[in-house]
């Protein structure tokens, strides 16, 4: 068992997790790094790899699942100085200095070897005036054949990747032990990751980690589908219709379809008991995380609940404009519309 612990925070968009994350940078000797773990549930992250190199291995679309990770672990990488830079999430500054190098080698241990091969899924994703460029160059080499060497040689390595489970789990063990050996050194003994894993499933805390909790915090759907278009992520023209509310209350009842009744390492909590039964709450949490209320060092400082409370019942400012959507959720989720 590793002496440091991740704590995964998540939620269903908008619910509410940040509060958690909040409560939990009060403690003593947490530590979060200021960024999104998405290098694991996203598109292109660990979860899709493991299921390209050990679940459905084959040939070409497992070394494009490495290829593709190492594509958005550049992006998560790189840092964002001016709202012109180009996308990222500072990992090279809030988790590691040698973030790429750790993630470099992670993969080549996952892979039996590189080699040079250009499959037909590369070609279709070269920008158009590349990829007819290439055509000719190619066409050049082929019709002298071979006198005139100018095919493009240039290409990105393929991976042969295909780990058996153990390995998977043990590389990816290693890397998140690897990536917080700084914040380890410096005397934090719990890591919070915030939105790395998927709600529906928490499974993966026991195989990606030595030592992890998760956390997954839910709220009144209502109150997310109002905040979701207050911050102008609806972009739906119906956003107001019942068949609006329902195709969004689908989503939601998805999304929760998995939560493990029996997991001694995954707690389920509501956004307003933490904040209206505030110590009970927090009790639960303490409790969960093996803590004692002489750990939460900095209580109110992150995490104040008489400001939150704002975030309760907000779905009452939209519902003369959004009647039919809200109370469509309502309809399709009575457990989780609970008027506070």
């Amino acid at each position: 068992m590793s002496d440091l612990r991740f704590v995964c925070v998540s939620g269903f968009f908008a619910s509410g997790s940040s509060a958690v994350v909040d409560l939990l940078k009060e403690m003593k000797d947490f530590y979060e790094c200021s960024a999104e773990i998405r290098i694991i549930k996203d598109p292109y992250g660990i979860t899709q790899m493991e299921n390209a190199l050990v679940d459905n291995w084959e040939l070409i679309n497992s070394s494009v699942a490495v290829s593709d990770f190492l594509w958005l672990s550049k992006i998560c990488a790189r840092n964002r100085y001016t709202p012109f830079s180009p996308a990222g999430l500072g990992y090279s500054k809030t988790i590691s200095g040698n973030f790429m190098e750790l993630i470099n080698e992670y993969t080549d241990s996952l892979s039996e070897y590189k080699y040079k091969a250009e499959f037909y899924h590369q070609k279709f994703k070269k920008p158009y005036l590349k990829f007819i460029i290439d055509r000719f160059r190619f066409g050049i080499e082929h019709v002298t054949k071979g006198k005139l060497k100018t095919a493009n040689r240039n290409i990105p390595y393929c991976y042969f990747a295909h780990p058996t489970q153990e390995r998977f789990n043990d590389a990816t063990k290693k890397l998140f032990e690897q990536l917080f050996q700084q914040q380890k050194k410096e005397g934090f003994t719990d890591i919070i990751l915030d939105q790395a894993i998927s709600p529906n499933n928490p499974s993966v805390i026991h195989r990606y980690f030595n030592n992890a909790k998760m956390i997954i915090v839910d709220r009144d759907p209502r109150d997310m589908y109002v905040d979701d278009i207050m911050c102008g992520v609806m972009y739906d023209k119906d956003y107001t219709s019942a068949e609006a509310g329902k195709r969004y209350a689908d989503r939601q009842k998805q999304l929760r379809a998995s939560i493990p009744e029996n997991d001694a390492d995954v707690l389920y909590i509501r956004f307003e008991d933490l904040i209206i039964n505030y110590d009970k709450t927090v009790d639960t949490i303490l409790q969960f995380l093996n803590l004692s209320i002489a750990d939460h060092v900095d209580q109110y400082k992150y995490l104040k609940p008489e400001i939150s409370r704002k975030n309760i019942g907000i779905w009452k400012t939209k519902y003369d404009e959004c009647k039919g959507a809200i109370d469509a959720i309502r309809g399709s989720m009575p457990k989780h519309c609970i008027n506070y």
